[in-house]
């Protein structure tokens, strides 16, 4: 047995009171001369027996009254416990653990699940006394709020509590215990106690495990309160997709959404929105079955180059967090494109064929540069660049190549038949495209047969126009000769020669991309410049190299951390600017010619700006966690499985967190039952000691 207040054990000195006045009072006995004895017949024997039972009973019954009172004072425990030293200090540290993250803000009847867990987290403070210490930590990829040191102050604990917002983050449960653990580990108290307020939602709380308690011996009292809504109805938009395709100024584009039906019945007549830039630009609607997913598909037009954002939102529900899915990119603008080569006939075919008009509705800019004076020029001007030079590639040019596609540019390498064969296959088609040049191509000669492009990657951007045609009606284009390769296992080839030989490869460097043409333009090797394919096939080429890889984009999420690389910035002041309007200056680091912004974790979702002396240079959609959107709770009770070395107490919901934190520190109490014994003692006291003078009376 312990007691919550010991020091009152003093008081049990009480009982040995009356065994002191029966003592003290005790009579002497006196020697009396008698001349009779015939009184002494009045003395029966059993009435003195009697009445020293009575006197002893009396005395027993009050030392049991004042005993138990003292006992009951004392509050005595019947397991667990400590004992608490006489003006000694603090003898709990306990840690709050408050899941802020993005489930929490789920609606209900009662309020939404972050201000249930509020209510809870203030009850758990309330029921401290100065006698323990707290700390409060409200987490959700990361631990969010910190209240310090571990404090007896619960009136500012109670304040951190109020102030503290939501998360549209994931939950992480592993590093909130981690900080738990290493917060208590460093602690001398006794009984060191941890509280779990969370919903126990999705995969984050079914799938960790955490065994330091158990490993360092550390031992922990876990009391877990689950604030979940089991009933709730929740639909989803969790991803938007852009099929292959090079979405350009003016040219329609079609996009995705995937939407889940987390509701366990249909979901009919569903209202899915699209806006671009602000504005609703489309509507439909989707019925989705239970527990099942749907698809809603768009077509626009971006009006113009630079930055589109937008948005695809459904009706709202109980979960508000994942009803919009947010994008953004870059429409880039193709304006300007570098060709370096000789001024000869290819040049001027592959110059109208990248800009036949001059109108303004379809104005580029090609700049011919020569070979020899391409080092000279800073090609980051430009939006493309085009190799298709004889000979060897200037060295410096080729340096400049590397850094241009490392930091994100573009550029197409034409094979030409005159080409430094071994310079062109080592510097350029092997390292960036994994093909080897082995022989460049023999005299064309028209009457030994031709070779056909026509194998061409349907799914690819470049080609995807043709996928919905028949494969007699795909372009036959006659070439005469080409060269001999050989193609390595990580060759990404785009198109080939009926004889199985690459003639379009892609390659990646750094973050920019590279095209090669394996065959001439030269008209006694071709007839391409006679065909439409050349138009087509080039300006969607070049099309791609500029265009944002749509099917393999980043996808951000919030509390997650962020990096963004922008290439040559001339800007001197940077800030960003969230999806409330607020603006944070920035202190961008340089890496290799770019400019780096570490953003940190990025708190909510939608479309976040990077400003550049007032212009936007970056534009990026940060998304609600898909996994926050799945309401499967975890017992509270298997939360004793999942961290080993602890003692599990489940608060639920409507007790009173002061009678289940009591009886878990100290075991259950017996103050009620040790108050009734001294009641009943006492009337047994009476009634004996009533007894006794109702005998005395009737033998007088």
């Amino acid at each position: 047995m312990n007691f919550i207040n010991p020091i009152l054990l003093l008081f049990a000195a009480a009982a040995s009171i009356p065994l002191l006045l029966h003592l003290f009072n005790r009579q002497r006995v006196k020697i009396v001369e008698f001349s009779s004895i015939k009184y002494l017949r009045i003395l029966q024997k059993t009435r003195m027996r009697k009445l020293k039972i009575r006197q002893i009973l009396l005395l027993i019954l009050r030392t049991l009254i004042l005993l138990s009172v003292a006992l009951a004072f004392a509050r005595p425990t019947v397991e667990g416990g400590y004992f608490q030293a006489l003006g000694g200090k603090s003898t709990t540290t306990a840690v709050l653990l408050w899941d802020i993250s993005a489930s929490a803000t789920l609606e209900t009847n009662q309020g939404s699940l972050f201000e249930r867990g509020r209510e809870k987290a203030l009850a758990i403070l309330d029921s401290f006394t100065h006698k323990e210490k707290a700390v409060v930590l409200a987490f959700g990829s990361d631990v969010i709020y910190s209240s310090g040191e571990p404090s007896s102050d619960f009136d500012r604990l109670k304040v951190l509590v109020e102030r503290i917002k939501p998360s549209s983050a994931r939950a992480n449960p592993s590093i909130a215990f981690r900080h738990a653990f290493d917060i208590l580990s460093s602690c001398s108290d006794p009984n060191l106690e941890i509280y779990v307020i969370s919903d126990l939602q999705g995969k984050a709380w079914r799938n960790f495990e955490f065994d330091l308690f158990a490993r360092e011996h550390l031992e922990v009292k876990l009391f877990a309160a689950a604030i979940q809504a089991p009933a709730a109805e929740n639909v989803a938009v969790t991803t938007i997709r852009f099929p292959n395709q090079i979405i350009t100024a003016g040219r329609e584009f079609s996009l995705q959404a995937e939407i889940n039906n987390h509701k366990a019945e249909l979901s009919a007549d569903l209202l899915v929105a699209l806006e671009l830039n602000g504005k609703k630009v489309a509507q439909t609607n989707l019925s989705l079955p239970p527990a099942g997913l749907g698809k809603a598909s768009f077509t626009q037009a971006a009006a113009r180059s630079g930055f589109l954002w937008g948005l695809v939102n459904i009706d709202d529900d109980d979960l508000l967090g994942d009803n919009n899915y947010y994008f953004g990119m870059r429409i880039p603008s193709l304006s300007s494109i570098a060709l370096i080569a000789e001024a000869d006939r290819q040049a001027f075919h592959l110059q109208r064929a990248l800009a036949p008009l001059s109108s303004s509705d379809f104005f580029r800019q090609v700049d011919r540069i020569a070979p020899e004076q391409a080092a000279l020029v800073n090609l980051f001007d430009y939006d493309v660049v085009i190799i298709n030079v004889k000979g060897s590639i200037p060295t410096t040019l080729l340096s400049s190549l590397r850094t241009y596609i490392d930091a994100g540019g573009g550029v197409l390498f034409l094979a030409d038949a005159e080409v430094d064969l071994k310079s062109y296959s080592n510097k350029v088609t092997s390292p960036y495209f994994g093909i080897k040049l082995l022989k460049e191509p023999s005299q064309p000669q028209r009457q030994q047969g031709k070779y056909l492009l026509n194998k061409f990657d349907l799914d690819h951007p470049i080609f995807s126009p043709y996928s919905e045609f028949a494969k007699e009606e795909l372009p036959q284009v006659e070439f005469f000769s080409h060269f001999q390769l050989l193609e390595s296992a990580t060759a990404n080839v785009l198109a080939r020669f009926s004889d199985n030989t690459p003639a379009v490869a892609e390659g990646k460097s750094g973050r920019g991309k590279a095209l090669l043409y394996t065959f001439s333009f030269a008209e006694e090797y071709s007839d391409i410049i006679h065909h439409p394919l050349m138009v087509i096939m080039l300006n969607r080429s070049v099309e791609y190299l500029v265009s944002e890889p749509l099917s393999q984009r980043e996808q951000l999420f919030a509390g997650e951390e962020v990096t963004r690389v922008v290439t040559a910035l001339s800007q001197k002041q940077f800030a960003l600017i969230d999806p409330r309007g607020d603006t944070l200056q920035l202190s961008p680091s340089l890496q290799s010619g770019d400019v780096l912004f570490n953003l940190g974790r990025l708190a909510d979702p939608g479309i976040y700006r990077i400003s550049g002396d007032g212009a936007t240079v970056d534009l990026f959609a940060v998304n609600f966690p898909p996994e926050e959107s799945v309401l499967n709770y975890l017992a509270a009770a298997d939360l004793a499985e999942q961290i080993a070395g602890t003692r599990l107490i489940i608060l639920e919901e409507n007790a009173d967190p002061a009678l289940v934190i009591a009886g878990a520190r100290f075991g259950k109490e017996l103050w009620k039952l040790f108050l009734l014994a001294a009641f009943v003692f006492l009337l047994l006291e009476m009634a004996v000691a009533a007894g006794g003078k109702r005998g005395e009376a009737g033998q007088s």
